[in-house]
Parts: C-alpha cells; sequence; structure tokens
C-alpha cells in the first residue's frame, strides 16, 4: 500500500489539509496494517494496491471520526433546539455514517481478506 495516497485521500474524506492530515499519519498506517495483516495469504498486494489504498483511508476515516467526536459541537443550532443535544446527534450521525462508508468499503475487498468479517469494531 502506498502511504502517501492513503494519507492524501484520507485528507479528502475529512476534509482536512494535506497538512492537517500529515499529523494523522501513524493513524493511517496503523490503519493500513490492519488491513494487510488481514489479506489471505497468496494474496498480491500490488495486484490490489487502489482498492487496498482506498479501504485503509475509509478505515482511517472512520478512526478518525471515532478519535474526535467528543471535539464536534453543532454546526447550526435553531431557535428551541436544544445545543447540547444537537452536537449529541451530530456526533452521532458522523459516527454511523463513517462505520457505514467503513462497511461498505470493506465488503468491497472481503475476496481478498482472510475473514470476509473482518471489521474494525469502535468501542463503544
Amino acid at each position: 500500500m502506498d502511504i502517501k495516497k492513503i494519507v492524501g485521500r484520507f485528507s479528502v474524506l475529512a476534509n482536512i489539509s494535506l497538512n492537517d492530515a500529515s499529523k494523522w499519519f501513524n493513524l493511517c498506517r496503523e490503519s493500513a496494517d490492519e488491513i494487510k495483516s488481514q489479506l489471505r495469504e497468496g494474496i498480491n498486494e500490488k495486484n490490489y494496491e487502489d482498492r487496498l489504498n482506498a479501504a485503509a483511508a475509509v478505515l482511517s476515516f472512520y478512526k478518525y471520526i471515532l478519535c474526535t467526536a467528543s471535539k464536534i459541537t453543532s454546526v447550526s443550532i435553531t431557535t428551541g433546539t436544544n445545543s447540547a443535544a444537537s452536537g449529541i446527534a451530530d456526533r452521532k450521525n458522523m459516527i454511523e455514517a463513517a462505520n457505514l462508508m467503513w462497511k461498505n468499503t470493506r465488503a468491497s475487498i472481503s475476496d481478498i481478506l482472510k475473514d470476509p468479517d473482518f471489521i474494525f469494531k469502535g468501542v463503544k
């Protein structure tokens, strides 16, 4: 896998600059290593590099959302809406969306994984 491509794609998903994304380099590397450890025996990583890079970026994004969710605040508050409840709903929606993105991406590489049901599980 190409860590520079993973970080670049991660920066797009996270909507952050490449400079800011570089602060998450280790998270991206860990995600790539995690996926690599799940590849079926005999799989030539180079033959699937684009798919694996994309999967590592999405897994990194999911982990990033889990790491940063506590810092997310409500982006729009209307009169009569409890801002704390809005912030919680925003965080929950972002985590659910990132998780769904990871599940769909994982499914797209399931043919080359040891365990097609492999999934990164976040702490609840």
